[in-house]
């Protein structure tokens, strides 16, 4: 901590690769600690100091200087804004103070021994890793649009009795979401293959972990948008028990391309039924192609680099899972949830064996409260009651969907 107050870019360097620091043991199943995001804090301030908030471009500095200072920056504002979104805490950065332009191929040039630019496998690696790097900024980005359109204590606040407002305030995020998915070069994309797995081809290190971030931040909109639909118990039906006929399940093909999400419905308050089951019915089959994704990551898929609060997302899916389950308005809705909640904890246990230190979270909230009794933690309807009751005994078989495409994997 002595190097902090006579700041170099090295310093700074450090603080980063501090922050990325998996907890071992025990300490994995607990949230980070108070002292984390007091380093984060400074580990911001110290990139102030240091001036990186501001584009080097136009500085007399040398040109390995600057590309190392705006690759510090995006690093430090990726680990600010997830980390702010992730575990609900103002972010310390302020949108509007920084220009730093957004990360280019030139930014991840190396310069050889003889000064002379690196050339060949080395030159194609460092490439890859940018176009990874440069998808995590932008990303972040969204995060923080995300973070202060909904999750700010004024924001929640503001939308969280007012669907309309929300589903609005939804679409543009949508919007770019689906534009950051589109504008990922072919080499970043994943391609689903039989059996439900997925792969990306050629395959480069780090693909499986940015796409499992961008269906977090999908996550992220659904919960939000899904506030103002929580009642006191009983939850009153926004539709009937029945599947409706007008609005389908989409749920044929739980396979993840980027763009098999639903689109948000247009609201009409005199149609406020129609629109909240639509886009209760999205939400439930984002949460259905997170689970079947996370599923089907292979051990290849882990043999990378994985951010340290990628733990908090797969906790977040836990609580989202949850959050439908409890919130559930009908019978079709519980019945569905719960088994969509079975397969995600029969996931998270499988990479639990090889990747406790990312699982640990999130397993280990979800199996205690599923041991001590939902009824014991929340308030349940009778109707999921039912359907938890039936579940426990084995009374009659729970569907998978509206059309049975859920199946748990052996």
């Amino acid at each position: 901590m002595q190097e902090i107050h006579t700041p170099h870019l090295s310093v700074l360097q450090a603080c980063l690769l501090y922050l990325q620091r998996l907890p071992v043991g025990s300490q994995s199943a607990l949230a980070d600690s108070p002292f984390l995001w007091s380093f984060l804090g400074t580990t911001v301030g110290l990139a102030s100091s240091l001036g990186l908030h501001l584009e080097p471009r136009p500085w007399g500095i040398p040109a390995w200087e600057k590309r190392l200072r705006r690759r510090l920056w995006w690093a430090v504002y990726v680990e600010d804004k997830w980390r702010s979104l992730l575990i609900g805490r103002p972010p310390f950065i302020d949108r509007e103070e920084w220009d730093v332009q957004g990360l280019d191929d030139v930014d991840f040039v190396v310069d050889g021994p003889n000064g002379n630019h690196e050339q060949g496998q080395a030159h194609d690696r460092n490439e890859e890793y940018g176009a990874i790097f440069r998808s995590f900024a932008k990303l972040a980005i969204i995060a923080d649009n995300i973070h202060q359109t909904f999750y700010t204590l004024k924001a929640s606040q503001r939308m969280c009795e007012d669907f309309r407002i929300s589903i609005n305030a939804a679409r543009p995020i949508r919007e770019e979401l689906q534009s950051w998915y589109a504008s990922l070069p072919e080499s970043l994309r994943i391609k689903q293959k039989h059996e439900n797995n997925y792969q990306n081809t050629p395959r480069i290190e780090g693909v499986s972990s940015l796409h499992f971030a961008y269906l977090i931040l999908e996550l992220f909109v659904y919960r939000a948008i899904l506030r103002p639909l929580a009642r006191s118990p009983p939850p009153p039906p926004i539709a009937d028990d029945k599947d409706p006929q007008d609005i389908a399940w989409l749920l044929e093909d739980l396979g993840y391309d980027g763009q098999g999400l639903d689109q948000l419905p247009v609201v009409d308050f005199s149609e406020l039924g129609d629109a909240a089951e639509a886009t209760l019915n999205a939400a439930e089959k984002c949460a259905g192609i997170i689970v079947n994704f996370v599923g089907a990551l292979t051990p290849v898929d882990f043999d990378t680099f994985w951010y340290p609060w990628t733990r908090i997302s797969f906790a977040t899916v836990s609580n989202f899972i949850l959050l439908l389950l409890i919130q559930a308005p009908t019978s079709q809705h519980a019945s569905r949830t719960k088994h969509l909640l079975d397969i995600w904890l029969q996931n998270l246990s499988r990479q639990y064996k090889n990747h406790e230190n990312l699982m640990s979270l999130g397993l280990v909230r979800l199996r205690t409260l599923m041991a001590d009794g939902l009824a014991r933690n929340f308030i349940v309807s009778p109707h999921l009651a039912e359907v938890l009751h039936t579940n426990n005994t084995g009374n009659g078989a729970i569907p998978s969907s509206a059309n049975g495409a859920w199946t748990i994997q052996p």
